[in-house]
């Protein structure tokens, strides 16, 4: 979902989904975006809050090196990140930008 979520510039969505994927050290492969859908997702997230609380961290920087692959990141793409932290009880600060 992050991957498909904001408009990555000068990378894919694949470049981007690899990166977390890397950051995981854990080979997984993008679901095309039609193939999403909130039920597929509801239970995805279901799945990540038995994460051991080590893991947790862990998968939000796998998220955090998806969404700034392309060295930007959009309000989107944070509010998600902070969406999938509060649902895995792993909850982030807001980020504010320093421009």
């Amino acid at each position: 979902m992050l991957a498909h979520s904001g408009r990555q510039e000068g990378i894919s969505a694949e470049q981007a989904f690899t990166l977390g994927a890397e950051a995981l050290d854990m080979k997984l492969s993008l679901l095309p975006v039609e193939k999403i859908d909130f039920k597929g997702l509801n239970k995805a997230l279901g799945s990540l809050v038995a994460l051991k609380p080590l893991q947790k961290p862990l998968l939000l920087k796998a998220c955090a090196a998806c969404i700034t692959a392309d060295g930007k990141v959009a309000a989107l793409e944070v509010e998600l990140l902070r969406a999938i932290a509060a649902t895995i009880d792993c909850p982030m600060p807001p980020l504010v930008s320093e421009d």
